[in-house]
């Protein structure tokens, strides 16, 4: 920490640099626009993050159905998604807002898991592992 005083960051990285940024809008707001204080790009939900909690539970719907339900389960299990107390309670924390993307990923892994097809070599004696496309969706979930 000592070689590095003007670019360290003291204890874990994770709200050191959340707090260094607040203090920093803070002294950079007070000095060029002392009335828009409270305006800093983080501190209202903005359209990009209700967006996510949109895609996140459509997704849901999507990959519950994908994975044979009715619409009835996957309209339930995309609320649920969606309704879920960490979901909400942590909406300030950009990190998991990233999560309403899971859906989305598992239901393009298990797409791509159905729907390409990697052509076989004839190989010539016992079973090849090569020329088969790995279970990526089931893996994954």
């Amino acid at each position: 920490m000592v070689r590095h005083l003007a670019t360290g960051v003291p204890g874990n990285l994770t709200d050191s640099l959340e707090n260094s940024y607040i203090f920093s809008w803070d002294a950079h707001a007070l000095l060029h626009q002392p009335l828009r204080l409270f305006d800093a790009n983080i501190f209202f939900v903005n359209v990009a993050t209700l967006a996510l909690y949109a895609v996140g539970g459509y997704t849901t719907y999507l990959l519950v159905r994908e994975l044979g339900a009715s619409r009835g389960p996957g309209v339930v299990a995309g609320v649920a998604f969606l309704g879920a107390p960490y979901r909400v309670v942590v909406i300030q924390h950009l990190t998991v807002l990233a999560t309403h993307l899971l859906p989305l990923a598992f239901l393009l892994l298990l797409r791509i898991e159905r729907e390409v097809v990697v052509p076989t070599r004839r190989a010539p004696a016992g079973p090849s592992p090569r020329g088969r496309l790995p279970r990526l969706g089931r893996l994954a979930i």
